[in-house]
């Protein structure tokens, strides 16, 4: 590698370090894909063989950009309670973050390899910018798919309002904000790479004086308008775009006998017992009695959707066999915890979230590993059996974080309750009369559509688009419009203080899947991270807990979620029914659209458009025209001979009167 080369590779260090970390804005991604892109391109030179370059420019690069991941990893977060040492940090940061820069590396250097092939002469056009970034957001698919999720992604999800970047996530997802980014960054090292070439063009024609400048200047200028227009349009969207409603708030007016009252406020608690204050993982220590007393001091309060911070309560015995489904196939343990929950839930007319860590059955391969589990408890109603407690839903911790929770188990099967894989689970509860309720028998029971993510489930916008519907939601009349997505999400999280960037991180990604969907998350954390707050459909953070600890209670109206209004318009054009399956996810549906809208650019600058216009003949097109106009208009007239015929008691086509002559 040449050594300019190399220094333009070092200087990625630094800006990666600062783009990826997670105090900074979406916005700085877009120069350090500006950076990578113009390395790229100045390192694939045409007169060096493809293999070579490869290999002199992808893994020294790749290094650069993985060592100042590591590096931003590190600066936010310190060693963690989990590694012996920092050097065991810095390592599995540095692992992390190589993974995590592969794949963006290949897309980047796939596209430009494949622009390459295009005759130097002739412009490439938009399709030259809007390619790498489509490649950059398959990779993105790609890497979730891969088990790692969009933690650490180059792509910071914290999609603030200010930034201009929230109508994009709401429009596409995550998907769209990756092609959004890309698409900036490459049109920016498109720009400086065509800056710099005229340039240095110039001082030559200064030096030789052979050649015409003007032509020279004018195939440059063409060179940098395409970029700078695709700029131009993006920051005019992130401008404009936020200033358009983009989803509906319609008041929520349910009682027949009161069409002036409406509901109000939900009152949603997360739960911190007194002896959970500022010890970090050590609240596993924490006993099952020290949750439920704190639960019904809140649910004392008025709270009626309480959560408990991830892993709460550690069992020591799994199920008791993997027969079974639901209720059945819940060991001892698991049961009497949650018969305990069940009690308070009867008690209060509340709905708790429990968590818990369970071993798997002894006949599991996997008997050293352990289940992540959250339980979804409500009050039991008359429909249910007296001895089983009304399980809504429960969930399994569907992707443990790599290389750090080694002792959790993926997920398990119990269908009956929502617990599937490559699914979050889905219900409908009904929330019991507030207090001072107007005519509580003539007003109908509020509903609300409740899901459940744990941790780094966040990280994954794939997960979050696909739903299980519970067979506990109720059939009455209520529920018959099932709903698509939750209006209120609920993520237990268990973040160790000395990862307050992990903590960071995470309530971004909350913040991106809450703006995504339209729908109001509770995020329920370690005391100590300061990452336990409530986001609204807008992805505001509403209420955010201080690391003082102690349980906390917010207000949200389920009326201004989306999941009762036909959803955002990521959710109206690539969302899923609750509990349908298919091959392609919600983000790939986006995907195609990027692709089918990036084949019409291709199509309209290559000039067959232009082509297909000058081929048809104007004289035979316009004659066709007044042939179809002349058809319609006799079939319209003997429509009208019809119905007029039909209202004087006629029946059949309208039939032709002849004289017949008599002799």
């Amino acid at each position: 590698m040449a050594a300019q080369q190399l220094f333009q590779s070092l200087a990625l260090v630094p800006l990666a370090a600062y783009a990826l970390a997670p105090a900074t804005s979406a916005l700085s991604t877009v120069v350090l894909v500006a950076g990578t892109s113009v390395v790229i391109k100045n390192g694939l030179a045409p007169h060096r063989r493809p293999v070579a370059r490869f290999l002199g420019l992808f893994l020294p690069l790749l290094a650069f950009l993985a060592a100042g991941s590591a590096l931003s990893a590190l600066l936010t977060n310190r060693a963690a309670d989990s590694f012996s040492s920092a050097f065991d940090a810095a390592l599995v940061a540095l692992l992390y973050s190589l993974v995590s820069a592969v794949l963006p590396l290949v897309a980047l250097f796939v596209s430009h390899l494949a622009l390459q092939h295009v005759e130097p002469g002739r412009d490439k056009g938009y399709t030259a910018l809007l390619l790498p970034a489509w490649l950059f957001a398959l990779a993105g698919i790609v890497h979730e798919q891969a088990g790692i999720g969009r933690l650490g992604w180059w792509v910071k999800p914290f999609v603030e309002v200010e930034d201009g970047l929230g109508w994009v996530a709401r429009l596409g997802g995550q998907v769209a904000v990756d092609f959004a980014v890309a698409a900036a960054g490459i049109a920016l090292g498109e720009v400086v790479c065509s800056t710099v070439r005229r340039s240095e063009d110039g001082a030559e024609r200064r030096d030789i004086r052979l050649f015409d400048e003007s032509d020279t200047d004018e195939h440059a200028r063409r060179q940098t308008r395409r970029p700078v227009r695709l700029l131009l349009v993006l920051l005019l969207a992130i401008v404009v775009a936020p200033l358009l409603s983009l989803t509906s708030r319609p008041p929520s007016h349910p009682s027949p006998v009161d069409p002036t009252y409406t509901y109000p406020p939900v009152k949603v608690a997360c739960v911190v017992p007194p002896t959970n204050h500022d010890h970090g993982r050590r609240e596993l220590l924490t006993t099952l009695g020290d949750w439920l007393a704190e639960t019904k001091i809140v649910a004392g309060r008025g709270a009626k959707v309480l959560s408990w911070s991830e892993s709460a309560v550690r069992l020591d015995k799994g199920a008791r066999r993997d027969e079974g489904d639901g209720w059945d196939a819940m060991g001892q343990q698991e049961q009497r915890l949650l018969r305990s929950v069940a009690d308070v839930c009867d008690m209060y007319k509340v709905y708790v979230l429990a968590t818990y860590l369970i071993p798997p059955p002894s006949s599991s391969r996997r008997n050293k590993k352990l289940l992540n589990v959250a339980t979804l408890v409500g009050p039991t109603t008359d429909a249910d059996e007296p001895s089983v407690p009304n399980l809504i839903w429960s969930t399994t911790k569907h992707h443990p974080i790599p290389l750090v929770e080694s002792y959790s188990h993926v997920s398990r099967q119990l269908s009956a309750i929502g617990s599937t894989a490559a699914s979050l689970p889905l219900a409908d509860v009904a929330l019991a009369h507030a207090p001072h309720t107007p005519s509580p028998h003539l007003t109908p029971l509020q509903h609300l559509s409740l899901s459940g993510a744990i941790c780094q489930d966040i990280a994954f916008p794939s997960l979050m688009s696909s739903y299980a519907l519970s067979s506990t939601t109720p059939s009455d009349a209520s529920s018959r419009n099932p709903p698509r997505t939750p209006q209120l999400l609920l993520s237990p999280s268990l973040v160790p203080p000395s990862l307050p960037g992990i903590a960071a991180s995470q309530l971004a990604q909350a913040r991106a899947r809450a703006l995504e969907h339209g729908a109001f998350v509770l995020r329920c954390d370690a005391p100590s991270s300061g990452s336990s707050a409530l986001v609204g459909p807008h992805g505001e953070v509403l209420v955010r807990a201080s690391q003082a600890g102690g349980s906390w209670e917010a207000e949200i109206r389920p009326e201004q979620a989306a999941a009762r209004h036909g959803g955002t318009v990521l959710e109206r054009v690539a969302g899923v029914e609750a509990g349908e399956k298919r091959w392609i996810g919600a983000q790939m549906r986006v995907l195609l659209g990027l692709l089918a809208g990036l084949a019409a650019v291709r199509i309209v600058e290559g000039g067959e458009v232009a082509r297909w216009g000058r081929e048809i003949d104007s004289t035979s097109a316009r004659a066709r025209v007044r042939d179809v106009w002349r058809t319609t208009k006799v079939l319209w007239a003997r429509l009208s001979v019809r119905e007029s015929e039909e209202g004087m008691g006629r029946r059949g086509m309208p039939s032709e009167e002849r004289l017949i002559d008599v002799e």
